[in-house]
């Protein structure tokens, strides 16, 4: 157990709802403290459980760099922009509150995000339409919307961010290869897909990562 509370440690990942069952999600905070292991910190066992308002089914989340909000997906609408307190002492004993939210138009299920360093915003994808949404970190509303529809692809899932570039994964249909599209977040132009069928992958990709 922590000794003095110093901070908040969020969950990686929001608890998903599902509209199907009538559950909605949730995020958590633990408060981490000082310890006496090894390691030199302790994440305590009791966390605090909140769903923000307005929020249904959240799904992906990222840290907003040098702020202490999240930006969470919500498959039911869009995004988010969620805080509850950040390095404060008791953060990890307050909800999270709604700072601003985006509805995205058309959405068949926004799930996965990325947020560019280039750019200092989000990018967001669907696995039901082939576009990326470029979100505001401040208020989760929509700055762009960059149709990839061309490229033949039914839609994105997983997607990273790394410099200018944006890579984001087409899972595949079973008909469709997997593929990635490469877009450059500042001039929101593709420069670069190809399919992976060549791979060793079965009927569907499920994630991505990138090495720098």
């Amino acid at each position: 157990m922590p000794s003095s509370p110093r901070t908040s440690l969020l969950s990686s990942r929001p608890s998903r709802g599902n509209q199907i069952q009538n559950r909605t999600g949730f995020l958590a905070a633990f408060a981490v403290g000082t310890s006496d292991c090894e390691a030199g910190f302790s994440v305590n066992q009791e966390g605090m459980r909140s769903t923000p308002a307005g929020t249904a089914v959240l799904f992906g989340s990222s840290t907003i760099p040098g702020s202490d909000d999240l930006f969470v997906t919500d498959a039911s609408f869009g995004a988010v922009v969620l805080a509850n307190g950040g390095r404060s002492e008791d953060a990890a004993l307050k909800a999270f509150s709604v700072k601003g939210k985006g509805v995205v138009n058309g959405q068949s299920a926004t799930c996965w995000v990325a947020i560019s360093p280039a750019t200092n915003t989000a990018f967001v994808t669907d696995v039901g339409v082939n576009r990326l949404v470029e979100m505001s970190l401040q208020d989760a509303s929509i700055k762009k919307v960059i149709d990839l529809s061309a490229n033949g692809d039914p839609g994105l899932i997983d997607l990273r961010a790394a410099g200018r570039l944006v890579y984001a994964l087409s899972p595949g249909n079973g008909s469709t290869p997997a593929a990635v599209t490469v877009v450059d977040a500042v001039t929101k132009k593709q420069l670069q897909h190809f399919q992976v069928d060549a791979m060793p992958f079965g009927k569907n990709a499920q994630g991505m990562a990138i090495l720098l």
